[in-house]
């Protein structure tokens, strides 16, 4: 039998280190031909040039540059412009029999829409999910439109992308990636993190990942601001900043970030990528994860880690036992803090059961990848 060649696109270090154990299952098979594509925020200096991070595992087949040098709205509406024609271009000589897309970043659509327009099928994974604080929220449902096979992270998921229109034989739930990114991930001990990272943890330690809140009112300096003081009235805290993601506004949260770091190193970090490895360390090491990052939803409860969830960007996602919704105010903040280190709590996340799956999805979607005709699926 032919094998499949498959055009995979990264754009960013979050949903590369989503879909790296199906990248590797794929490239390892000898019923697939990987052709991986590398956009977005990983040819990005300023977002930590995480394109050394793929190079250490897979062959890059293209790189496509799209980044403008400020992060405003119009700028993405350019740079999406600018992977419309690339995308399209790459796609006419590379010539794939699927195109295998992850999420609801802005810059993967117009890979969806360009594969559609080829009559290219495109295959979805983490569709029908709601994020109604953010504008991945409406990119995501496009991708589900323009995509033939879906890959569901929970049955709710699955069920609202048959609701949308998809034939429901098209449609399987497969669990989270992201729960198999954990699973397969040998844990560093303390020490050696700390020497990595280098940073000490302290008593107790949170890891603080915050994206720009891009379809709702949320004041980031009004949320800093309370955090930091309630950071410093506790002794013995530490925590670990990560950097935001492209969206607009992202560069102005972390420059705020990086001016508190550099008069705060004894108790705080700052890294604007950890890498996919060095991240699932940190989160084993940490009390919590607070912000508004899915992995608090994905990545966190495979870990049995609290995670405070600020704002509305993931409102509408299915939420596992580990998540406390939080305002921005000093005493909401203050009291989910409290709320993550009662005993109550603890007991609660450790005995959580997972809506997100057992962590064996890309064993799932590579057996339906290898036994489904192509030519059968239409456009």
């Amino acid at each position: 039998m032919k094998s499949k060649k498959i055009c995979c696109l990264t754009g960013s270090r979050a949903e590369y280190g989503i879909l790296k154990p199906l990248l590797k299952k794929l490239y390892n098979s000898d019923d697939f031909i990987m052709n991986l594509v590398a956009t977005g925020s990983h040819l990005s200096e300023s977002h930590g040039y995480t394109i050394n991070d793929i190079k250490q595992d897979f062959v890059i087949d293209k790189e496509i540059p799209i980044l403008e040098k400020d992060d405003s709205q119009l700028s993405k509406i350019l740079e999406m412009s600018k992977a419309q024609e690339n995308f399209s271009k790459h796609l006419v000589a590379a010539q794939p029999d699927l195109v295998l897309l992850v999420g609801d970043r802005y810059e993967i659509l117009p890979m969806a829409i360009a594969a559609y327009m080829l009559k290219i099928p495109v295959a979805h994974i983490h569709g029908g999910e709601v994020t109604e604080g953010s504008l991945d929220n409406g990119i995501r449902h496009a991708i589900t439109q323009l995509s033939s096979i879906h890959f569901a992270s929970t049955n709710e998921y699955k069920n609202r992308i048959i609701n949308m229109g998809a034939k429901p034989s098209s449609v399987t739930n497969v669990g989270a990636l992201g729960v198999e990114r954990v699973k397969e991930h040998k844990l560093s001990s303390k020490e050696s993190i700390e020497e990595k990272i280098n940073f000490k943890f302290g008593e107790k330690n949170i890891i603080f990942t915050f994206h720009p809140p891009t379809n709702e009112d949320l004041d980031f300096k009004f949320l800093f601001e309370n955090f930091i003081n309630i950071l410093d009235a506790r002794e013995g805290m530490k925590v670990i900043f990560t950097g935001a993601n492209a969206d607009s506004g992202g560069l102005e949260i972390n420059e705020i970030i990086k001016n508190y770091v550099k008069s705060n190193s004894k108790n705080s970090c700052f890294f604007m990528s950890l890498g996919e490895g060095l991240f699932i360390d940190v989160l084993n090491q940490v009390d919590l994860i607070f912000g508004n990052s899915s992995s608090a939803f994905l990545e966190a409860p495979a870990l049995n880690l609290p995670a405070i969830n600020i704002g509305e960007r993931q409102n509408g996602r299915v939420a596992p036992d580990n998540i406390i919704n939080c305002n921005t105010d000093y005493q909401s903040i203050s009291n989910a803090i409290n709320q993550v280190y009662s005993d109550i709590f603890k007991d609660k996340v450790n005995n959580l059961s997972n809506p997100y799956g057992d962590g064996n999805s890309s064993e799932r979607i590579v057996t339906i990848l290898k036994n489904i005709k192509l030519d059968s699926l239409g456009n």
